[in-house]
């Protein structure tokens, strides 16, 4: 959490979130609703960039489920068509970003329009296609740099 300063006062804690549009969510043009939400919780946009991820990008941002069974269709996935990156800060960023991108399975948030749907080995529903990643507080510094480091940020 940054701490805002405006002539030598603190006027503001501040959380920085990084979010990820993902293929489908970008193919389903919902640049403008992401924004537009984005705007409505008070947060202010630091970075926003279309890009296509690299494969390394993706299987580092996708790294914690490297064994899991999904970990090849889900950077197959990241990388099949442009995503919108979003860099924003603001008090309680973290808190309304997940607001933002809600729940695939409950149909809350942009995850609403979440689609694809595989079953895992076991038989459970896994939605593999969610629309939208929101950096957790202790991955926002490592996921920013990766895909900054992609545009030489």
């Amino acid at each position: 959490m940054l701490r805002n300063t405006e002539m030598g006062r603190c006027y503001v804690d501040t959380e920085r979130v990084l979010f990820i549009l993902k293929p489908d969510g970008v193919q389903k043009k919902l640049q403008k609703e992401l924004l537009d939400q984005v705007d409505s919780a008070g947060l202010r946009v630091l970075y926003c960039f279309e890009t296509l991820l690299k494969t390394e990008v993706a299987k580092e941002l996708m790294a914690r489920y490297n064994s899991m069974w999904f970990f090849e269709d889900a950077v197959a996935y990241l990388t099949s068509g442009n995503s919108l990156i979003l860099i924003c800060e603001g008090a309680d960023a973290n808190d309304k970003a997940k607001k933002i991108r809600g729940n695939s399975y409950e149909g809350t948030g942009l995850r609403k329009y979440s689609s694809e749907r595989l079953t895992d080995p076991n038989g459970r529903e896994v939605c593999l296609k969610n629309i939208l990643h929101t950096s957790d507080p202790e991955d926002f510094l490592r996921e920013s740099q990766l895909v900054g480091a992609q545009l030489n940020c």
